[in-house]
């Protein structure tokens, strides 16, 4: 028996389409899961231990990983070529892995998105910022519910999803549930990344500083950047070769969710990076002061400096000062007051009164220094 193929062979670009979902997929994975253990790793070790925050992201983070091996799966089954290369019980397996890929991506990304919400308003303590982020919140929530239960209705009866021999089944386009949920998500990513911005413009800041937190809050744009490229790919797809069609939709319908993880872990990693760079300075502040000592010693200038000399002195990081002169300490103090610091552990030197920064040596731990500075002005609001 000859078997002739009468839609030719499939184009070129076919492996293309598999080698990005592969290579996306997997390189995105480790990205948000390396984030994720250091942001766990920071706030345990560096700070005062997890908060409500962190065990949202991690509930998004392992409800994310259903879509991306489900997404494997599909790979498996066929993902990225045609409807037309595939037998019978290789694309009905398919259709049951991309079914279950859109079953899961609403709840992580409520998860997810709800992290952040909690985040900033550990950050900005005012009322009428916590009241507009839990209106959107709520926003976030009904839309996650609804769309998850367009999508698990989208067929009647839901078998007829990928079983289309039931008599009497229909299923509603979902290029356009598909169009509608994607825009009220899109929607809600713009309202999560505006939101802090808000607070900025009234702030005591000066230009520099309003733009390095600008640029943190900013990371979530990357997000709707994913959303918005999620949409325009689903809008492509074609109802008759989902396979081939539906590639880069399906691969960013995961990414999207894992994007998230990632923009939001980020802001998070300050305090880590800000402590690498100062013990990677106090070792070399030690060593020269140390060298100096043997110096004088020599020379036989020894004696204690005054009180009211403007140098530096560094003690050891278990004492939480870091090359600290005398207004330095002063400004630690003020730093003691201050409860659950969100991107800077006690080590940032700032004055709160005056709102500068006495002792920040790198643009990490100026940016943690910032972040905090926000939230002491927005408490005063």
């Amino acid at each position: 028996m000859i078997t002739i193929n009468i839609y030719g062979t499939p184009p070129s670009d076919v492996q293309s389409l598999r080698t990005f979902a592969y290579s996306a997929t997997t390189a995105i994975l480790i990205l948000s899961t390396l984030t994720l253990a250091l942001r766990l790793f920071a706030r345990i070790k560096l700070q005062s231990g997890l908060e409500l925050d962190d065990y949202l992201m991690v509930a998004g983070y392992l409800v994310s990983l259903d879509p991306a091996i489900t997404l494997y799966i599909m790979l498996a089954y066929g993902l990225g070529y045609h409807q037309w290369n595939l037998d019978h019980d290789t694309f009905v397996s398919w259709l049951k892995a991309y079914f279950a890929l859109q079953r899961a991506n609403q709840i992580a990304l409520a998860f997810i998105k709800c992290s952040i919400l909690v985040f900033y308003m550990r950050i900005f303590v005012t009322r009428p910022f916590k009241v507009a982020a839990w209106a959107i919140m709520a926003f976030t929530l009904l839309w996650a519910v609804v769309t998850w239960c367009i999508n698990l209705t989208v067929c009647s009866p839901i078998s007829y999803f990928w079983d289309k021999s039931i008599p009497g089944g229909k299923c509603a386009s979902q290029q356009v549930t598909g169009a509608v949920a994607g825009a009220l998500g899109a929607l809600g990513d713009v309202l999560i990344l505006g939101l802090p911005l808000t607070m900025l413009r009234g702030l005591k800041l000066n230009a520099r500083k309003k733009v390095a937190l600008s640029g943190i809050f900013l990371l979530g744009a990357f997000t709707c950047v994913a959303s918005v490229v999620r949409i325009v790919e689903v809008s492509k797809a074609v109802p008759t070769d989902l396979p081939y069609t539906n590639a880069n939709a399906s691969t960013w319908t995961m990414m999207e969710m894992q994007v998230a993880i990632f923009s939001a872990n980020l802001p998070s990693l300050a305090p880590l990076f800000g402590h690498f760079f100062r013990n990677k300075k106090g070792t070399t502040a030690s060593s020269h002061i140390n060298t100096s000592g043997q110096s004088r010693s020599k020379s036989g200038q020894r004696g204690p400096m005054g009180t009211h000399e403007r140098k530096s002195v560094h003690l050891t990081s278990s004492d939480g000062f870091h090359r600290m002169s005398d207004d330095d300490l002063y400004a630690q103090s003020k730093v003691d007051s201050l409860r659950d610091m969100e991107l800077g552990d006690r080590t940032a030197l700032v004055n709160t009164e005056h709102g500068c920064s006495a002792g920040a040596k790198s643009p990490i731990e100026t940016d943690a220094y910032e972040l905090q500075t926000v939230r002491v002005q927005s408490g005063k609001r």
